[in-house]
């Protein structure tokens, strides 16, 4: 029992010396962790990240835990975060926790090198139970163990805390003229000021810790990355160092996966997958064990997970590389397209001339986002006339200047249905209109806007509401069908089936004459999905013309959505009167 008792004992000694800096296997989600001068050193502007580690889980009944939370942004040339850190193990509650501030300034040195340098500084915080641990001097020779006897030993404390300080310097650069190899490695010193630990009150400092790294990136292709790395630490007499590789796979622009193998020499091999998507990462690594102490771990290994949510754009001095082919963006004419330094960022033509390229424009129909239109390389093959980021394919407005998040228009002219006229003035937004009649449409011309007028498609005179007087509105009336549909359907009816072949018939073989089939709708809803629905129903009538022989070219389709109601939209009698489509014949 008592060799039992002095193997925890020891056991829990040996956790209090290393239990003050990490014993993590995946340092690259937060890289401040590791070397202060890669604080905000991430492909955005805010990162914020989460880190557990078990380990030991056989020795003794509780395992060694490691838990660290970061945050880190950007802000021009300066990398700022935070990260606490707490290490927990056993019974006795051996805690040791971190709260570190950390800062970074970034310089770029020429066109692909950058250099950074980093402090941090803060708290070590340790604490313990002594309570909970059995002495050899609480044990009676023949009436065994009694926890009311002494210890003896000389705790004078059960919790201390002290500052710690680290600085680092890392430096990035594109090795190859290419731009297919980077690499990215530094240096950092923990413990500056080589704080004292101990619960006993004598002097036992904590040795200043040495750190190296280094990471080579290769570009196989345009979706594989190779990237060794290398990890050289030293503390007092401990030495250790991990060294391996990950295979980086762009499945999609937002989607990539990282799968990792490496090894902690004379302590264990490391197997690890990632999975990010759209700027949140998930992952997972395990450690496999294969010192001495698989024999007393019972074969458990350690494990460790994480995530960290990247967002926001880059806001500090290093610019972005959107290709990824070594060239900034400021500097790339091709930003979008890996190319080549002598062609400032652009493919070689004789890279693609074995491919397919439809539109002659130098992008491939593999990259090529608009293939049968000529375009430019950095907008994938598309054109951007206005410049403002949004392709002419997607922009409503190719010639006029405006945000993304107003698809290419400017906010104070947006104009759903391209009428000239802006939404802020226009009466019917989602309706092809006339200034005069504040963007609404005239189907018939009377000089009376459609909404105004009780005869949209005969002409009339204001004094009779926009329709003819008397005998002269019954020589003028011409062949009408309405077709009523259920809520929130555009699937015509049987009864209605009929009405439409008999107006496909009654139509003259000759001369000239247009049909209108005009759309409307209930007020359940948005404006948005009313105009659309409206737009279907139309649609669906069209179809049915067609098929009895009616020309496409001779009809007008046109959605009004809610703006026009046949009826009062309070009852549910006057809602199923509006849900309708008219269809109307019209003279030239």
């Amino acid at each position: 029992m008592k060799t039992q008792t002095l193997s925890l004992i020891l056991l829990f000694v040996a956790m209090a010396v290393g239990a003050q800096d990490l014993h993590l296997s995946n340092f690259q989600p937060a890289g401040m962790l590791t070397n202060p001068a890669l604080t905000g050193c991430m492909p955005a502007s805010y990162q914020l990240s989460f880190q557990y580690r078990s380990q030991w889980t056989a020795i003794p009944d509780q395992p060694y835990t490691t838990l660290g939370f970061g945050g880190e942004m950007k802000l021009k040339s300066l990398g700022l975060g935070a990260f606490l850190t707490k290490n927990h193990a056993g019974p006795a509650s051996l805690n040791a926790t971190n709260f570190m501030f950390s800062g970074a300034y970034h310089r770029q040195m020429g066109k692909r090198s950058f250099l950074s340098l980093g402090a941090a500084g803060g708290i070590l915080q340790k604490s313990i139970i002594p309570n909970a641990f059995t002495y050899e001097n609480q044990y009676v020779e023949g009436e065994g163990f009694d926890p009311l006897l002494d210890s003896g030993e000389p705790f004078i404390q059960n919790r201390y805390t002290v500052t710690d300080f680290s600085v680092g310097l890392s430096a990035k650069t594109v090795l190859s003229p290419s731009g297919n190899v980077g690499l990215l490695m530094g240096g950092s010193l923990a413990h500056l000021n080589v704080p004292n630990e101990s619960f006993y009150g004598e002097v036992a400092e904590l040795p200043m810790r040495t750190t190296l790294h280094a990471q080579l990136s290769f570009k196989t292709d345009q979706l594989f990355y190779v990237e060794p790395h290398l990890l050289f630490m030293q503390q007092g007499q401990h030495r250790e160092l991990l060294a391996g590789a990950n295979l980086r796979m762009i499945i999609e622009p937002d989607f990539k996966v990282r799968l990792g193998l490496s090894s902690r020499f004379g302590d264990a091999i490391i197997g690890q997958v990632e999975l990010e998507l759209a700027g949140k990462s998930f992952w997972f690594s395990y450690d496999g064990t294969t010192s001495s102490l698989r024999n007393a771990n019972a074969g458990k290994g350690a494990w460790e997970t994480g995530i960290y949510l990247r967002f926001g754009e880059e806001k500090n001095g290093e610019a972005a590389d959107t290709d990824g082919d070594g060239i900034l963006d400021p500097d790339d004419d091709c930003p979008k397209v890996p190319g080549l330094p002598e062609l400032n960022g652009c493919p070689k033509e004789y890279d693609l001339k074995n491919l397919v390229d439809t539109d002659k424009d130098g992008v491939p129909d593999t990259l090529d986002q608009c293939p049968l239109e000529p375009g430019l390389q950095c907008f994938y093959g598309c054109n951007d006339k206005d410049r403002d980021g949004t392709w002419d394919n997607l922009d409503p407005c190719p010639s006029i200047f405006g945000p993304p998040e107003n698809n290419g228009c400017p906010l104070k002219t947006k104009d759903s249905d391209l009428d000239g006229i802006p939404d802020s003035e226009d009466f019917c937004p989602f309706l092809k209109g006339l200034p005069q009649f504040h963007g609404c449409p005239d189907s018939d011309g009377d000089g009376i806007s459609d909404i105004d007028d009780e005869c949209p498609y005969m002409k009339g005179e204001k004094r009779w509401r926009g329709c003819p007087k008397g005998e002269e509105a019954k020589k003028e009336a011409l062949p009408e069908v309405t077709v009523y549909f259920d809520t929130d359907q555009a699937v015509i009816k049987p009864q209605y089936r009929v009405l439409l072949m008999e107006f496909a018939r009654s139509l003259p073989k000759e001369g000239n004459y247009r049909i209108l089939v005009a759309g409307h709708t209930d007020y359940e809803g948005s404006n948005d999905y009313n105009y659309e629905l409206g737009q279907r129903r139309a649609q669906a009538v069209a179809d049915f013309l067609m098929l009895k022989g009616v020309h496409s070219a001779r009809m007008e389709l046109m959605s009004y959505g809610e703006v026009m109601p046949a009826a009062d939209n309070a009852t549910e009698a006057g809602k199923a009167r509006n849900r309708r489509v008219e269809v109307v014949l019209l003279p030239y």
